[in-house]
């Protein structure tokens, strides 16, 4: 970290040194860290030093102060409570050569992504067919211990009451799918946040995360999310998920194919049942979420990665259970589809499309380019 006009800190250079030997962590107990104070000429004006530069569409979030932190702080010390996550700036990674940005939808990449997995505890672990239910509860929890009345950017409502036009976040599940071995377990979700977010936006839904998850509690505090009555899931916060599925990369990548892992919820039923009208009201969930149309795109029943849910069960068969959604959401009667898509030119996810996006429906990953229909 580099401070170019640092003035005056020598003055503090005990204090400062005293507070680097202190330091054996950065962001997450798993990043242990040397930490020393240096004066050095000249860093970062031509000699070469690679830099991470503020940007509103970089994929790297950082804490940074905001005017106020300390006296919010000094609040904190006086009533002996643990201090509040800061604000989170986006940079961009230093680059020699600047490169073709690929197309990118209005949610957040790797960066923007808040992540919480089963704990491993005995108990109730949800199914992913009902992760409507989840991602309901778990807005709910969010609006619950944000800031009020709830913002537009967790509620997805304006004050009006109703939607609001600008994107919010996302709560998507995180299941065992598109790997030999995929059971289609759900292992988690993320809180997705969109992009551009300002910063008065961005820390009223980490203020909502941090009461949601109890991190006022120490750093390896569980949250229970209540589903009902009977059913509570024990969940905790994933700053460095183990598994392939939790990591935000794995959905986050840059390709032209991309296969559905959750069903699309189309806009509207196709007039007459007809497939290209089904491919037209696709291809418009993209442009909706900020990217191109596909130049091909393939419409199924069943997922093309191994372990996901089919959007329908089999034909016939009573016993197999469907998709569950809580009572009276406008989406619930949709038509679900499961897809294929390419694009003309690599993009980069996340891809969520369709009337369900918010909820957890239409997330997609990407497939490697010599993979085939």
């Amino acid at each position: 970290m580099i401070w170019q006009e640092a003035a005056g800190w020598e003055a503090h250079r005990v204090a400062l040194d005293a507070l680097a030997l202190r330091v054996a962590s950065l962001s997450h107990s798993a990043s242990l860290v040397r930490l020393a104070f240096e004066a050095t000429k000249g860093v970062g004006k031509g000699d070469g030093a690679p830099l991470w530069h503020p940007d509103p569409d970089g994929r790297m979030s950082l804490r940074v102060p905001y005017a106020g932190r300390l006296r919010d702080l000094a609040d904190w010390f006086a009533r002996d409570e643990r201090p509040r996550s800061g604000v989170f700036l986006s940079y961009r990674a230093p680059s020699a050569i600047p490169k073709p940005e690929a197309a990118r939808s209005v949610f957040g990449g790797a960066g923007d992504w808040i992540v919480f997995e089963d704990s491993g505890d005995r108990g109730a672990r949800p199914d992913l067919l009902a992760f409507a239910h989840v991602a309901k509860r778990v807005r709910a929890s969010l609006m619950q211990h944000g800031p009020q009345p709830s913002p537009g950017v967790i509620s997805g409502h304006a004050p009006n009451g109703k939607a609001t036009a600008e994107p919010h976040l996302a709560i998507l599940p995180l299941a065992n799918v598109g790997n030999p071995y995929a059971t289609g377990d759900l292992l988690g979700f993320a809180i997705v946040l969109p992009r551009p977010l300002d910063a008065g936006d961005r820390h009223a839904v980490l203020e909502a995360i941090a009461g949601f998850a109890h991190l006022d509690r120490g750093e390896d505090a569980c949250a229970l999310l209540h589903l009902s009555d009977e059913l509570t899931w024990r969940i905790e916060r994933a700053a460095a998920p183990s598994r392939s599925s939790l990591k935000a990369e794995r959905w986050c990548g840059v390709a032209e194919r991309w296969a559905s892992a959750t069903p699309v919820l189309l806009d509207r039923f196709p007039d007459h049942g007809s497939p290209v009208e089904e491919g037209r009201l696709i291809a418009a969930a993209c442009r909706n979420t900020g990217l191109p149309e596909p130049v091909e795109i393939e419409i199924h029943k069943h997922s093309a990665l191994s372990g996901a849910p089919s959007a329908y069960p089999a034909r016939g068969s009573q016993s197999r259970p469907d998709w569950s959604f809580p009572r009276g959401v406008k989406f619930a009667d949709r038509p679900r589809r499961h897809v294929m898509l390419r694009f003309a030119e690599p993009i980069e996810g996340p891809v969520i499309l369709g009337a369900g996006r918010f909820h957890g429906f239409g997330l997609c990953r990407p497939l490697p380019s010599e993979q085939s229909a």
